[in-house]
């Protein structure tokens, strides 16, 4: 979603919106007329009429208990930007990604192996001016467990402050930057929710299972 300069609900830039919306998707917020008029800065009265405007902008709907949730709209809302791309640069960026995914599960440095790739957004519409790329990415380890807690410690460069829990799980973020390749245009999302409640495409998809027992060949050394 794209959000167009001028937009808003309410009276409210879609701006505020957007940042208020990721707040509460993040689980940490009721969407509640209470919590609009806090963040928003409005009265009561306001506050319970921002509530039936988005409800009835689809942003936002109720459940069975009657607790209002974000909608699928509104999810693409919090997932915004005003940053536009023409779609052959686009196009330009996703090939470059996909040559990274294989770069990732060719080689036995990266200690995490990338098994699917969904595109959303803006991409699977037919305009020609896009917003941000969005990629939903599925991640795993190329080997058991105890393997992969092994060679985490080996990974390359992880920072100096991070402590030993976090080390574990460098790896993955190690591959996040890496795919990410300081991009302007992609967008990564790993294992966010949203995803499967909106209009996706798998572009890529793992085609076989590495042996989760193999070790790099650079770390098995001569025997």
């Amino acid at each position: 979603m794209r959000i167009q300069a001028g937009e808003a609900i309410f009276g409210i830039p879609m701006l505020i919106w957007r940042d208020a919306f990721r707040v509460l998707d993040r689980g940490s917020c009721p969407c509640s007329g209470p919590w609009l008029e806090k963040r928003l800065g409005l009265d009561q009265d306001k506050g319970r009429a921002c509530l039936a405007e988005l409800a009835k902008a689809g942003m936002i709907t109720q459940d069975d208990l009657g607790n209002w949730r974000l909608s699928v709209k509104g999810h693409a809302l919090a997932l915004s930007s005003l940053r536009t791309f023409s779609r052959k640069s686009v196009e330009r960026a996703l090939q470059a990604f996909l040559e990274r995914v294989d770069t990732v599960n060719r080689e036995d440095c990266f200690f995490v192996k990338v098994r699917r790739v969904r595109v959303f957004g803006s991409y699977l519409s037919d305009v020609q001016v896009l917003g941000d790329l969005d990629l939903a990415i599925d991640l795993a380890s190329k080997f058991d467990k105890l393997t992969f807690a092994r060679l985490a410690r080996l990974s390359p460069h992880p920072p100096r402050h991070l402590k030993d829990l976090d080390v574990i799980y460098w790896p993955f973020i190690h591959v996040r930057r890496f795919l990410k390749g300081r991009s302007p245009i992609v967008s990564l999302h790993v294992e966010d929710p949203l995803v499967d409640r909106v209009a996706s495409r798998v572009i890529f998809e793992e085609p076989t299972a590495r042996d989760p027992r193999s070790l790099p060949s650079h770390v098995l050394g001569d025997r």
